[in-house]
């Protein structure tokens, strides 16, 4: 997958999760930006993401990620 097609991914997962309008949406986006995005739904998330990506993650990529690019790149990266 390219970065388009991973960010349109993301988008949906995150909108399935957080019910973000696309304008919400981007790659400078935190969790501190979203309501209701706390640790047991990070956990939810990312393994979501990862059975629709095809990818896995370490506990230590995760831990790094900083924002929803940062997090598209890891996922370019694995495809």
């Amino acid at each position: 997958m390219d970065s388009t097609q991973v960010f349109e991914t993301l988008y949906e997962i995150f909108n399935d999760f957080f019910d973000l309008e696309r304008s919400e949406f981007g790659p400078e986006l935190t969790a501190d930006q979203v309501d209701g995005w706390d640790s047991l739904n990070h956990i939810r998330l990312m393994l979501n993401i990862q059975q629709k990506c095809g990818v896995k993650f370490s506990s230590g990529e995760i831990s790094d990620l900083k924002n929803v690019g940062q997090l598209t790149e890891l996922i370019v990266a694995k495809t």
